[in-house]
């Protein structure tokens, strides 16, 4: 499947820039993650169960960031705060979503190929602390993640979420589990699919389209010319073999697994939402 090979090369890359500390990439649990199966009877709303976790947390973030700010500037340095909200569950996956509509009025935009997980986190000391000062681990559902002690990262984790643990596994080690289980879904998706696009593709007159996925990111690398046209046909092709149904369906499938075996899991992480945004008010 087309798609296959770019979706499994975002699966490491979003592991290591999702923040949070660094994650263990070759642990166990990754491997688990990533060997999950589709629920033979999979919940509907399993991303708008994962939706919640993935954005349950703002009211704390936005308090870890002013303590981050305010951190930084007692160390000399300056903190940029995040200039995009937050991934979605459905941002996390590729192909992005295309109508018609936006087809015929933007064509491709970075927006189809990439997504900001946020902002620029900083290397320095004062940032993720002096390493001779050891450092603090966190695990989620097997995959680990590690921040200074004496850095403002870990600080502002502590500060909020009550542990710098609990604050990496709701922000970066979460975001570290539900990519590639979103990758999944969209990798073991309806193996026809693609052909099917490809054949719709055919027909109104672009060859040699394999998926989605490869058009946006040619179409954007190449600044190719009618990219706009191209974008429209696209659209109305994912809309013909119902793409986005297929996508949702098997990330949902994906997803219920992953409840399924993490619940207890999950549950925590709200838990600890909770608590960060009760902590969050007293964050000036």
């Amino acid at each position: 499947m087309a798609t296959a090979s770019l979706v499994l090369s975002v699966i490491a890359l979003s592991a290591c820039t999702a923040g949070g500390g660094t994650p263990d990439a070759s642990s166990s649990g990754r491997a688990a993650i990533t060997e999950l199966t589709p629920a033979k009877n999979p919940d509907p709303q399993a991303i708008s169960k994962a939706e919640a976790l993935l954005q349950g947390n703002r009211v704390a973030e936005a308090a870890r960031h002013r303590y981050l700010a305010r951190c930084m500037a007692e160390a000399g340095e300056a903190w940029n705060p995040p200039s995009t909200p937050p991934p979605t569950i459905r941002g996390l996956a590729e192909p992005r979503p295309l109508s018609v509509a936006q087809a015929r009025e933007t064509g491709y935009t970075s927006a189809q190929s990439q997504e900001s997980s946020g902002g620029r986190e900083t290397g320095s000391a004062a940032f993720m602390g002096d390493p001779e000062q050891g450092a603090v681990t966190a695990e989620l559902m097997g995959i680990k993640g590690s921040v200074g002690k004496d850095g403002c990262l870990g600080k502002s984790y502590a500060a909020v979420y009550g542990s710098a643990e609990d604050g990496m596994r709701v922000t970066g080690l979460l975001h570290s589990v539900l990519t590639p289980v979103v990758s999944l879904g969209v990798v073991n998706m309806d193996k026809g699919i693609d052909e099917r696009w490809a054949a719709c593709m055919e027909s109104a007159g672009v060859k040699s389209a394999e998926s989605p996925s490869r058009l946006a990111h040619q179409v954007l690398q190449e600044n190719r010319a009618g990219g706009k046209e191209l974008a429209v046909k696209d659209a109305r092709c994912r809309e013909e073999v119902d793409y986005e149904g297929a996508m949702t369906s098997s990330i949902n499938a994906h997803l219920t697994s992953l409840f399924e075996q993490y619940g207890s899991d999950l549950t925590v992480l709200t838990e600890i939402n909770q608590r960060g945004e009760q902590n969050a008010a007293s964050i000036r």
